[in-house]
Protein backbone atom coordinates (compact mmCIF):
# COMPACT_ATOMS: atom_id res chain seq x y z
CA UNK A 1 0.00 0.00 0.00
CA UNK A 2 1.45 3.38 -0.95
CA UNK A 3 0.76 6.56 0.79
CA UNK A 4 -1.97 7.90 -1.69
CA UNK A 5 -3.91 4.66 -0.81
CA UNK A 6 -3.19 5.62 3.00
CA UNK A 7 -5.10 8.79 1.98
CA UNK A 8 -7.67 7.68 -0.12
CA UNK A 9 -9.03 4.78 2.51
CA UNK A 10 -8.65 7.62 5.31
CA UNK A 11 -11.35 9.74 2.88
CA UNK A 12 -13.69 6.56 3.36
CA UNK A 13 -13.18 6.84 7.10
CA UNK A 14 -16.90 7.59 8.80
CA UNK A 15 -17.29 8.96 12.24
CA UNK A 16 -20.12 7.87 13.63
CA UNK A 17 -22.16 11.14 15.02
CA UNK A 18 -24.28 11.01 18.43
CA UNK A 19 -27.87 10.67 16.58
CA UNK A 20 -26.67 7.77 14.37
CA UNK A 21 -25.14 6.25 17.78
CA UNK A 22 -28.55 6.86 19.63
CA UNK A 23 -30.58 5.66 16.47
CA UNK A 24 -28.44 2.19 16.40
CA UNK A 25 -28.70 1.81 20.20
CA UNK A 26 -32.72 2.12 19.84
CA UNK A 27 -31.90 5.02 22.57
CA UNK A 28 -34.22 7.49 20.43
CA UNK A 29 -37.09 7.22 17.65
CA UNK A 30 -36.41 8.44 13.98
CA UNK A 31 -39.22 11.39 14.98
CA UNK A 32 -37.26 12.14 18.06
CA UNK A 33 -34.52 12.42 16.49
CA UNK A 34 -35.70 14.46 13.68
CA UNK A 35 -37.71 16.73 16.67
CA UNK A 36 -34.20 17.00 18.44
CA UNK A 37 -32.30 17.75 15.46
CA UNK A 38 -35.01 20.28 14.80
CA UNK A 39 -34.66 22.34 18.00
CA UNK A 40 -30.59 21.69 17.90
CA UNK A 41 -30.81 23.58 14.94
CA UNK A 42 -33.05 26.69 15.79
CA UNK A 43 -31.25 27.07 19.22
CA UNK A 44 -27.92 26.32 18.03
CA UNK A 45 -27.57 24.26 21.55
CA UNK A 46 -25.29 20.42 20.97
CA UNK A 47 -27.73 18.00 19.93
CA UNK A 48 -26.77 15.43 23.14
CA UNK A 49 -28.60 18.02 25.60
CA UNK A 50 -31.66 19.45 23.09
CA UNK A 51 -32.07 15.29 23.84
CA UNK A 52 -31.60 15.28 27.40
CA UNK A 53 -33.88 18.76 27.83
CA UNK A 54 -36.55 17.02 25.53
CA UNK A 55 -36.53 13.98 27.92
CA UNK A 56 -35.61 11.69 25.18
CA UNK A 57 -32.45 9.95 27.06
CA UNK A 58 -31.11 10.14 30.40
CA UNK A 59 -27.99 12.33 31.40
CA UNK A 60 -26.54 9.29 32.03
CA UNK A 61 -27.44 7.42 28.66
CA UNK A 62 -25.90 10.87 27.00
CA UNK A 63 -22.70 10.49 28.84
CA UNK A 64 -22.55 6.82 28.18
CA UNK A 65 -23.14 7.03 24.03
CA UNK A 66 -20.54 10.20 24.08
CA UNK A 67 -18.16 7.82 26.10
CA UNK A 68 -19.11 5.45 23.12
CA UNK A 69 -18.09 7.35 20.71
CA UNK A 70 -14.99 8.80 22.08
CA UNK A 71 -14.01 5.43 21.97
CA UNK A 72 -15.02 4.35 18.32
CA UNK A 73 -12.85 7.58 17.24
CA UNK A 74 -10.28 6.89 19.37
CA UNK A 75 -9.91 3.11 17.88
CA UNK A 76 -10.32 4.75 14.23
CA UNK A 77 -7.74 7.09 14.84
CA UNK A 78 -5.24 4.42 16.27
CA UNK A 79 -6.04 2.57 12.65
CA UNK A 80 -5.24 5.59 10.67
CA UNK A 81 -2.18 6.09 12.61
CA UNK A 82 -0.75 2.92 12.15
CA UNK A 83 -1.82 2.27 8.26
CA UNK A 84 0.25 5.79 7.79
CA UNK A 85 3.42 4.42 9.69
CA UNK A 86 3.17 1.05 8.11
CA UNK A 87 3.62 3.19 4.84
CA UNK A 88 6.18 5.29 5.75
Amino acid sequence: MNNNEVKDWKKMVYYPKLGEILLQHKKITIEQFDIGMQNHISGNSPLGEVLVSLGFITPDELVQVLKLQDNIDEVLSKSIEELESSVE
